[in-house]
């Protein structure tokens, strides 16, 4: 029988936890679940992609502009940022394949100054590009060379601060397993700068990400196994932004509550924020039903064995914690506001809820969006995401936020 092997998880931001060298809030109590404005969205704007000017969106990323209006998208496949009005005028486009300045090898996170630039994070945060307003190109810079470490661990560049840029180690399945040693079970937000002549120093810790319990080994008798993420990780994760770092907090926290918490390149934490939700049970029935679903594509797929014994290697592999995590992500989004996913339904929507940064009395807005809605920005007005239609074509979707009952 052949070997099965396993793919090695690099560690993505939206998955990172966190043990802040600060406190969290004060009061470890709260109620059962706090209020929430509940809103709702309905259709606006939606545009695709522009093949007579070669433009194609393929696997498409957006973020919209806080000081211009405008929405940029990034894809994939032609590694390009392209430039649209919300009605879906093309507006100018960047970028393209190669390693010259101005062009892309993975284009991945893109950030706005205030005069209307921005620029984009390439090939795991080893260079920058920045763009004026008008997307014309100012410079490509060499953030590190890939041999930028802490801990003994490459690092991964997220966001340019000041002097310098925020990242984290990059971590994979073996690492944080343990396989030939001790698990990684943690890792710092680190500060990355250079001296005054040019010098660079070593990054310095910012906070510390606890990332224990976010990979699945599942393993059989015979020693092969399979290895994904955990399914109720209760890890925390964080966002970033230039010059500063978004986290959100679960574990070790009261049922249901989610802990804010922001934090800026100097180590200080600017802002927090708790919100209360409902707890909900991780119960048996509730896990007797996510195996019976793991078992539909497995037990065909793994036929040499029966399904008692993947059962039982799930269910010594899945990580249990006593209540389902509260929140599966976040978001930091163009409103200045964090939105937070979570797996709560109601009838055919997905539950978020969102807070402005800075802010520490207001109360919270609970948003339905659709299912098929994955929240990539918001601002003000609407909520901004991709949808596939009958064709299975990515759409740029913005829908209007309003409030319930208006």
């Amino acid at each position: 029988m052949p070997k099965r092997t396993s793919c090695a998880l690099s560690t993505p931001t939206a998955l990172l936890s966190l043990l802040l060298l600060c406190a969290a809030c004060e009061d470890p109590s709260g109620p059962a679940h706090e209020a929430f404005a509940t809103w709702l969205t309905e259709a606006d704007y939606e545009f695709g992609d522009a093949p007579e000017q070669e433009v194609f969106f393929t696997v498409p990323f957006l973020r919209a502009d806080p000081y211009r209006g405008r929405i940029l998208v990034r894809d994939r496949g032609d590694k390009q940022i392209s430039a649209w009005t919300p009605d879906g005028s093309l507006l100018f486009v960047v970028g393209g394949d190669g390693e010259g300045p101005g062009e892309f090898t993975s284009p991945s996170r893109i950030y706005f100054a205030p005069d209307g630039g921005f620029s984009v994070r390439d090939d795991f945060g080893i260079r920058f590009t920045r763009y004026t307003a008008d997307g014309e190109l100012v410079e490509t810079v060499l953030a590190q060379d890939g041999t930028l470490e802490h801990d003994g661990l490459m690092l991964t560049l997220e966001a340019p601060a000041a002097d310098g840029y925020l990242g984290f180690p990059l971590t994979w399945a073996a690492l944080e397993l343990g396989d030939g040693g001790d698990p990684v079970e943690r890792i710092a937000v680190v500060h990355a700068t250079r001296s005054e002549v040019g010098q660079r120093r070593a990054p310095e810790p910012l906070f510390w990400l606890d990332i224990a319990d976010r990979i699945q080994n599942t393993r059989f008798p015979d020693g092969t196994g399979l290895i994904g993420g955990q399914p109720f990780t209760d890890a925390d994760q964080a966002r970033f932004l230039p010059g500063t770092a978004v986290a959100m907090r679960m574990r070790g926290l009261p049922p249901g509550a989610v802990d804010l918490i922001e934090v800026n390149a100097e180590g200080d934490t600017v802002w927090q924020r708790r919100l209360q939700l409902e707890p909900r049970p991780l119960t048996p029935d509730f896990l007797d039903a996510w195996m019976d679903e793991q078992l539909e594509w497995m037990a065909p797929a793994l036929s040499e064995w029966p399904e008692d014994v993947i059962r039982e290697a799930l269910d010594a592999s899945v990580h249990k914690p006593e209540y389902l995590p509260t929140a599966t992500g976040l978001v930091l989004t163009a409103s200045g506001e964090v939105w937070v996913r979570t797996d709560e339904a109601e009838d055919t929507l997905r539950v978020h809820y969102a807070v402005r940064r800075g802010d520490t009395d207001s109360t919270p807005r609970r948003v339905l969006l659709p299912e098929w809605l994955e929240i990539e920005d918001a601002t003000d007005t609407h909520v901004w995401g991709v949808r596939r239609d009958e064709m299975d074509l990515p759409r740029v979707t913005g829908r209007r936020l309003v409030p319930a009952g208006s």
